[in-house]
C-alpha cells in the first residue's frame, strides 16, 4: 500500500516526465520532424535511494536521463534532480533542480540536463 507522500512524489515525478516529453514534442515541431507518442517515452524506476528517470526509444534503446533523490542525504534533500553519471549512479556534485518547483527544471531538455 502506498503512503500519501509516495503518491505525491510519483505525481511530481510524472509532472517532470511530462515536461521532458513536451520538450521533445516542441523540438520535433521546430525541426519539422515527424514523430509519434511511441517514438520516445520517459519512465522511472524506484531504487533504494533514488528514482531513476529513463529515456526509452522506439528502437528499444534505453538511457538514463537523470535521478531524483528519494531519501535525503547530507548534501541533497528529497526531490532534488541530479544529472546521471552512469546507468546506476547520479553525479553528486550539485543538484540541477527540484521536482517540487517546476521553475527549477524549466530549462531541462529531453536530451539531458
Amino acid at each position: 500500500m502506498m503512503i500519501e507522500s509516495e503518491k505525491k512524489m510519483e505525481k511530481l515525478i510524472n509532472n517532470y516526465l511530462e515536461h521532458l516529453t513536451n520538450d521533445y514534442d516542441s523540438w520535433c515541431d521546430k525541426a519539422k520532424i515527424f514523430h509519434t507518442a511511441r517514438d520516445r517515452k520517459y519512465t522511472f524506476t524506484e531504487g533504494r535511494n533514488y528514482y531513476k528517470i529513463i529515456h526509452l526509444m522506439s528502437n528499444g534503446q534505453r538511457s538514463v536521463h537523470s535521478f531524483v533523490v528519494k531519501k535525503a542525504t547530507k548534501k541533497f534533500g528529497v526531490g532534488a534532480i541530479l544529472k546521471a553519471a552512469g546507468w546506476n549512479a547520479p553525479a553528486t556534485n550539485f543538484a540541477r533542480g527540484t521536482i517540487y518547483d517546476a521553475n527549477t527544471y524549466e530549462n531541462h531538455r529531453w536530451s539531458g540536463i
